[in-house]
């Protein structure tokens, strides 16, 4: 396995040291952690894996996570406690499911959330998460830690990491077999009018648009140039443009390179 369980357990343990709200972290279930510690540090996170598959290329998982707090004798906090738990909770799905950091171990497929009383020693409540996990992995025999076994192929042919770069920086290296899932870039933009003025600004991904006056485009060295009608849009190629209202120049821009984006501007 390219990420094993304990990679997970170390990622989900950072998870609870950085919560505000999570005073402890426990890897099994909530009976395990009852018994196993006299004393449970509440709020505390739990989690654990109850089944796991094979794929090509993937492998799956149930991973199982809580967050509890301590009731009173009353239950007078239960609303509190299952309130706080599922914030918790919607945080720790959130890390998970959309951080870079996670999406290099795998994807989320689907979590379902249900709250639960616990009346034992402690008497708790909270919330369960029920994650299904696609983990990234390889497939075929390169690189299996076996010795002598006769696997009746050859294995030594294509079996090579390949490692992916972009605008020539080293940014992932995928095992043989894996999959790599190509993340859209954004940028952050701004266009000004001639007394400096912004008009627009945000951040885009590679495809944005805006609504345009009539204007004039350029490229910086005016070999290419064409106009364009309010509200229409032009494909533009690689490089950097000015862009001319009434034959003033409003702004400039570039095109990110190796890029093709579909841009409108408006003034």
């Amino acid at each position: 396995m390219r990420k094993s369980i304990n990679q997970i357990r170390k990622e989900l343990s950072e998870i609870q040291q950085a919560h505000a709200q999570v005073n402890s972290f426990f890897w099994g279930d909530f009976l395990r952690a009852y018994k196993e510690n006299t004393e449970l540090n509440y709020p505390l996170m739990g989690a654990f894996y109850p089944t796991a598959g094979f794929l090509k290329n993937q492998t799956t998982i149930q991973l199982t996570v809580f967050v509890c707090d301590k009731m009173y004798k009353d239950w007078s906090n239960l609303n509190d406690v299952e309130s706080d738990t599922l914030q918790i909770c919607r945080d720790i799905f959130q890390t998970i499911n959309s951080s870079t950091r996670w999406q290099k171990i795998g994807r989320v497929q689907s979590c379902s959330v249900t709250k639960f009383i616990e009346r034992g020693g402690d008497e708790v409540a909270g919330h369960t998460m029920t994650f299904q996990i696609l983990l990234r992995d390889s497939s075929g025999v390169c690189g299996l830690p076996m010795f002598d076994y006769d696997f009746d192929q050859v294995t030594g042919i294509g079996c090579a990491p390949v490692q992916i770069y972009k605008d020539g920086i080293l940014i992932d290296t995928i095992e043989a077999g894996g999959i790599y899932e190509y993340q859209t870039d954004s940028y952050n933009y701004s266009i000004t009018n001639s007394f400096g003025f912004v008009l627009y600004s945000g951040t885009v991904t590679e495809n944005f648009t805006q609504s345009i006056a009539n204007s004039t485009v350029q490229n910086s060295d005016t070999s290419y140039s064409e106009s364009i009608l309010a509200q229409g849009s032009l494909e533009l190629p690689d490089t950097t443009y000015n862009v001319y209202v009434n034959s003033v120049l409003n702004q400039s821009f570039s095109v990110p390179t190796l890029k093709n984006e579909t841009i409108n501007i408006s003034i």
